[in-house]
């Protein structure tokens, strides 16, 4: 029997999935059983087309909230509630451009621009990157820490807007006042227990993992270290 909890919170990318791509089908089928008992939500990065594919139609059929986009877009039960204006301006994505121009990185696959509801996600190596690209440049990033400095010169360089590391090469650059920790204004953030694997000062999980207690939050490597945690959480 599973401890007594009113929302499990999950990440996607790294939490329940491996980064933009579908669910492993054996962890889906076993999600599907807490997700028709437990009340469950997806605080992302991603947009919310992005969540129905790699998560599928059954899963996404019993998540009772998706806050898609960094919190940018809010959704309850398929439906709308929240959908921020907000829109990344053409100087924010000039100044990331000298990034894309001076990065000592070697590759480059073009479209380092996402567009999102809410949101821009920013990558030097881009969107178009292939596995072993991808593979690359986080090896590149965990030796250099090029993202996190360069989210930190965003940062410094423009009010009003904040940029954190996202997935495995992205950097999510939003509204201040736009965050995962948007689940809060629609539930008692005290009822939370929530997995990501950025929750860390800088991550994107952190705004939310900064606003609940350290018992709350579950700092995972990958979606099989989730499926552990759940199972010793009696799931």
């Amino acid at each position: 029997m599973a401890e007594q909890i009113n929302m499990l919170v999950f990440d996607m990318d790294g939490t329940l999935t491996e980064s933009k791509s579908k669910i492993d089908q054996d962890f889906a089928k076993y999600l599907t059983k807490i997700f028709k008992s437990t009340d469950c939500s997806i605080v992302t990065g991603a947009d919310y087309d992005s969540v129905k594919n790699q998560l599928g139609f059954e899963l996404c059929y019993h998540v009772k909230w998706v806050f898609a986009c960094g919190g940018a877009h809010v959704i309850q039960n398929g439906l709308t509630k929240y959908k921020s204006k907000w829109q990344c301006k053409p100087v924010i994505k000039r100044f990331c451009e000298n990034f894309v121009r001076d990065s000592d990185f070697p590759h480059r696959t073009g479209n380092h621009f996402d567009d999102r509801i809410g949101m821009c996600n920013f990558s030097v190596v881009g969107q178009g990157a292939s596995k072993t690209e991808r593979r690359h440049y986080i090896a590149w990033d965990l030796a250099t820490n090029e993202r996190k400095e360069i989210a930190k010169k965003i940062n410094d360089k423009f009010t009003g807007v904040v940029a954190r590391v996202a997935g495995e090469t992205g950097i999510d650059i939003t509204h201040q006042n736009i965050s995962k920790a948007k689940i809060i204004e629609y539930y008692n953030k005290d009822k939370l227990k929530f997995f990501g694997d950025k929750i860390q000062k800088g991550g994107n999980d952190y705004p939310l993992a900064k606003v609940l207690k350290p018992y709350q939050c579950f700092e995972v490597k990958n979606w099989q270290h989730t499926q552990d945690l759940l199972r010793d959480m009696g799931f």
